[in-house]
């Protein structure tokens, strides 16, 4: 868990020295696409995500949510449809924390004994982040997402988001 954390904390320093100033972004009818890596389930599995979403108003988001994670013996894929809704803080409405929740598939893959055992479960990812938009077409985001399927497990994941 502490290495978590200390990505978080990389990752939250990171969004701060590269920011530069940016006017509000209004992100109505705009296609965001963003791409994250972090950690999922335990410390020992790399993550990763490809955030794809339509901003229906400019709180409002619906779109996909494709992740990943693995290690030598396990191998975990997850598509889900997202629903996302993004609060504005101020006037300046350049940082964007948003809530989110959908349902979707994950295909777990384990290896045991030299056999690869597959599994598909629906999952129900509801989660919580944020978006700093540093110019009106770049953000570095971060989120933290509890994965539900026949366990709960944890996902944490930052990287950087670009709008259309």
């Amino acid at each position: 868990m502490h290495r978590i954390a200390k990505m978080a904390i990389i990752g939250l320093a990171m969004v701060l020295s590269v920011s530069v100033p940016a006017r509000a972004v209004d992100l109505t009818h705009s296609f965001v696409l963003g791409a994250d890596v972090g950690f999922d389930m335990d410390p020992d599995l790399l993550a990763g995500a490809v955030i794809g979403e339509y901003m229906v108003t400019s709180n409002v988001g619906l779109g996909t949510y494709l992740t990943f994670a693995g290690d030598n013996n396990r191998f975990y894929f997850s598509t889900s449809g997202v629903a996302k809704y993004k609060a504005n803080l101020n006037e300046s409405v350049k940082l964007k924390p948003y809530g989110m929740m959908g349902i979707g598939f994950m295909i777990k893959n384990e290896k045991e004994r030299h056999v690869w055992d597959r599994e598909t479960q629906f999952l129900f990812p509801v989660g919580a982040g944020f978006e700093y938009w540093s110019t009106d077409k770049f953000a570095w985001g971060a989120n933290i997402v509890f994965n539900i399927t026949d366990n709960i497990f944890l996902g944490a994941l930052f990287g950087i988001r670009t709008r259309f």
